[in-house]
């Protein structure tokens, strides 16, 4: 017997709504209303984020005012190296600074893992004890961090003072981070009014 009539018969029936013109009735399926998107931070938000946020060995971040520079980094980063050792240098200038380091995009394309980022700290950046990982929600309040190392500075009020990020200008200049610092750290001790 050849069910290829039959076959056809079906695939009309389906094609013509299963038998003829559809009812008119209500739609049963609730119309979903668009999933409300967090609009884009800023270095002002991400910093308020960031003291808000556990470190990855799961502390606090101290709430003292102090002049800060937080550095979005990971630690297959080459121009994160360079940016790392000029902030260890001249943080020996300001001993009031407090640096934050922000991991993101550690496991990008399988390049790192934890043992290989607390070697790679070890090594590059054993001063800087307050790491927080910079993941999606968190770079978000920056107003995205798409590229870096990118970097922050802060007076001892939360007040941005200067901002490099690598998707806008190039890592900045030893002279230009220290500069930046040297303002966070007289902006802060300055009186108050």
């Amino acid at each position: 017997m050849n069910s290829w009539p039959l076959r056809c018969a079906l695939f009309a029936l389906l094609a013509l709504g299963a038998c003829g013109p559809a009812a008119k009735t209500k739609s049963t399926v609730a119309s979903k209303a668009p999933a409300k998107v967090k609009p884009l931070g800023d270095a002002q938000s991400g910093y308020h984020q960031v003291m808000r946020s556990k470190t990855i060995d799961g502390g606090v971040i101290a709430s003292e005012r102090k002049p800060t520079a937080m550095v979005v980094f990971a630690s297959w980063c080459g121009p994160c190296r360079q940016e790392l050792a000029a902030l260890g240098e001249i943080r020996q200038k300001f001993p009031t600074l407090r640096v934050i380091g922000i991991n993101a995009y550690e496991e990008y394309a399988q390049r790192s893992d934890q043992e290989r980022l607390r070697t790679f700290l070890q090594a590059n950046a054993p001063w800087m004890k307050t790491i927080v990982f910079g993941d999606s929600a968190l770079l978000r309040d920056f107003g995205r961090v798409p590229n870096i190392p990118t970097l922050f500075v802060y007076d001892d009020k939360g007040g941005v003072v200067a901002e490099f990020r690598r998707n806008k200008r190039e890592p900045p200049t030893h002279d230009e981070l220290e500069a930046a610092i040297a303002s966070a750290v007289a902006a802060s001790a300055a009186p108050t009014p």
